[in-house]
């Protein structure tokens, strides 16, 4: 595996933005890191796309303050 696809899920309903549904988000996140597979977020529409992308950034510098 090289690529994986990554949006959350709520309820049945998927490619929801990062952080607003089920999904673990920074355990697959993890594992992804540590295979070296690459991310493509697949999340729809454009407006949870953003809102997936700044979750993002946030995971990132909360990790750093840790």
């Amino acid at each position: 595996v090289r690529l994986a696809h990554l949006h959350d899920i709520d309820n049945g309903a998927d490619h929801k933005p990062l952080g607003t549904g089920k999904l673990n988000v920074t355990a697959y996140l993890e594992i992804f890191n540590a295979l070296a597979i690459d991310v493509v977020l697949e999340i729809f529409p454009e407006e949870g796309l953003i809102k997936s992308v700044e979750y993002l950034k946030n995971l990132v510098v909360t990790d750093k303050l840790n």
